[in-house]
């Protein structure tokens, strides 16, 4: 995933987009993967926490 869509001078947006999809992916392939993720951003400014993401629930997840 990072080799095929990662670019540089992506955006916030674009970077999470990605890291989105490699959660899917993750999912998809591992039989025992990771419940929750946590999205972290490290710049110039140093290191912050971005966002969560859950375990997917009874749902499908969009791919958009």
């Amino acid at each position: 995933m990072m080799d095929r869509h990662y670019h540089s001078g992506m955006s916030v947006e674009e970077a999470i987009d990605l890291v989105d999809k490699c959660i899917l992916e993750i999912r998809s392939r591992l039989v025992v993967a990771p419940p929750n993720f946590v999205i972290k951003i490290v710049d110039k400014d140093g290191a912050r926490e971005y966002a969560w993401r859950e375990s997917v629930k009874d749902g499908a997840v969009s791919t958009a």
